[in-house]
């Protein structure tokens, strides 16, 4: 084989064991004797094989290698022509090529070997679907709950929940669930470090390739969020009660990787509540606060706004068609109000109106 650079040492089984076991000592080190030129780019590859070995077996995808490579080459400078690294500096290449793998293992490995982790410590037996198609498919669970699996996704789930104190669900990938109401029996969807915990509700959960990011949004019902890192998870999890950060219909919250998630936030696109598929959004002189409370009760979204500075002005309008976010804006223009995004709510700030 031509040795042209460290990734061709790198790739090569033969020198690996070489470098980690010893094998095969006599020819590389006849080979290193007559290509001196080698030894640069030999020790380079050395370096990562020993750094490498420190950590959990995780193998990068090729253009992640590409871009550790792209990044060490930067880190580490040439050697002068007439002499190589000293002990010292490769000390420091390693530990350089230490903290790139360490950082490719926590963000960078596969999705499956979180599911896989939290699938092994469920303490009881699963069934598993895979979406190997390129649409939707739904999976009825045991208590009558469904879950709309994305392609490519997967999730695990007890055959029977009748004799277990919580329905338990391991995700990963995306989906939408409609879960049946059971106060006595929560039900908890177990994705990357996120858990998401209902009564009976109907929410989605969306993860990022490797699970690192998680995103929950609630439809209808209500909705508790919180890491598993949370120092008060196990508690939070037994518990009958919603604890934790609690979402309501049309809000979402994300998970990027850290404990702290950021704030909630409303869905791009908020939906009226099955309950208010067929409300009528034509108004002929009516007093603001009516509006903003249709609109709440419509939304299942909390509007706040100041009650006695708005009691006298009244609006005409027309808002069948539009979005959650047009209909406020067309609002704020005849109030001559603004509004803002505040924790998931909708605040109004407006000047009021005269008797």
């Amino acid at each position: 084989m031509s040795y042209q650079d460290a990734e061709d040492f790198w790739e090569d089984d033969s020198f690996v064991a070489w470098v980690r076991q010893g094998h095969d000592s006599s020819f590389w080190e006849d080979y290193f004797r007559q290509h001196p030129e080698k030894k640069i780019v030999a020790e380079q590859a050395k370096a990562l094989i020993l750094a490498a070995s420190t950590l959990p077996e995780v193998r990068p995808a090729e253009p992640q290698v590409d871009r550790m490579w792209q990044h060490i080459e930067r880190g580490m400078h040439p050697a002068p022509p007439r002499r190589l690294f000293g002990a010292t500096g490769w000390a420091a290449a390693a530990c350089l090529l230490v903290l790139f793998f360490t950082s490719f293992y926590f963000y960078f490995r596969p999705r499956a070997s979180v599911y896989r982790e939290l699938v092994s410590q469920a303490g009881t037996s699963l069934l598993e679907t895979v979406n190997e198609t390129d649409r939707t498919q739904q999976v009825r669970l045991a208590d009558g709950s469904t879950v709309d699996l994305a392609p490519g996704s997967r999730i695990s789930y007890a055959a029977d929940f009748k004799e277990l104190p919580r329905r338990e669900v391991y995700l990963t990938g995306n989906a939408f669930f409609t879960v049946t109401k059971n106060p006595r029996q929560p039900f908890l969807v177990y994705s990357g470090t996120v858990v998401t915990k209902v009564l009976g509700t109907s929410f989605s959960v969306e993860t990022s390739e490797n699970d690192r990011q998680v995103t929950v949004k609630v439809r209808t019902g209500r909705v508790s969020v919180f890491s598993r890192t949370d120092p008060e998870a196990e508690q939070k999890t037994t518990d009958r009660q919603l604890t934790g950060i609690v979402l309501t219909p049309n809000q979402q919250l994300t998970f990027d990787g850290s404990d702290k998630p950021a704030g909630r936030t409303l869905v791009e696109r908020p939906q009226l509540l099955p309950t208010a598929a067929t409300s009528d959004f034509e108004f002929d002189n009516v007093p603001a606060p009516e509006i903003f409370r249709k609109l709440e009760q419509a939304y299942g979204v909390t509007i706040v706004f100041d009650e006695t500075l708005l009691q006298h002005c009244r609006l005409t309008a027309s808002l069948k068609d539009e979005s959650l976010q047009d209909k406020i804006q067309l609002l704020c223009q005849g109030l001559d109000a603004r509004y803002e995004l505040v924790d998931g709510q909708i605040v109004i700030t407006a000047k009021g109106c005269s008797p």
